[in-house]
């Protein structure tokens, strides 16, 4: 079964351009599915998301452009490549990928060679930033989100004899959350050196 899938980002665009030339192809217009005022960063699209439940071994999907498809190249390798693997072939009408012809293929790895270094540059950037915020003694992750008035709370149910899990429930938070607190509420309740 031959399926097609078209997007465009706003609503005010319109998605017969890209219809007609996937009919134009063989497309059958029942078999189109369609995404329009979804931005491509999202990955959870209602017509990509529904073509994805359809498709079976043998099917093929076929786009105008490679950008229509996925919201990087990353993305959109992936979902190619879950494609080959899952025996359906793909097309790029505009892009020369067609990976039933052994030209599309070697386009198609090439594409997904430079997906593949792009997420890998990606990968050593991050982690480069990473060490370098270490080394000038920063840590990554959220900024702790206690504060005095939480601390007092949490003093006052503790000096209560509240149980964590009674305390998480006082609180409505998580078991986690609660011994977190217990475990840190004390440190924002001690004087700061500069009020010395």
């Amino acid at each position: 079964m031959l399926y097609g899938y078209v997007r465009v980002s706003t609503k005010d665009q319109k998605v017969d351009v890209q219809v007609d030339e996937l009919v134009a192809v063989g497309v059958e217009r029942a078999n189109i599915f369609v995404d329009i005022g979804v931005s491509g960063k999202r990955a959870s699209r209602p017509g990509l998301d529904a073509l994805l439940a359809a498709l079976q071994p043998g099917d093929e999907v076929v786009v105008t452009k490679l950008d229509r498809l996925g919201r990087s190249m990353i993305h959109t390798a992936q979902l190619a490549q879950g494609f080959r693997e899952g025996g359906i072939g793909f097309k790029s009408l505009k892009d020369s990928v067609d990976t039933s012809t052994a030209s599309g293929r070697m386009m198609f790895n090439l594409l997904a060679s430079f997906a593949e270094y792009e997420r890998e540059l990606i990968v050593e950037r991050t982690l480069a930033g990473l060490e370098h915020a270490r080394a000038n003694g920063r840590v990554g992750g959220r900024r702790p989100v206690m504060r005095r008035p939480l601390a007092l709370q949490i003093k006052a149910l503790v000096d209560g004899g509240l149980k964590p899990a009674e305390i998480a429930k006082q609180l409505k938070v998580g078991r986690a959350t609660a011994y977190r607190y217990i475990a840190t509420y004390e440190e924002v309740l001690e004087p700061s050196p500069d009020a010395m």
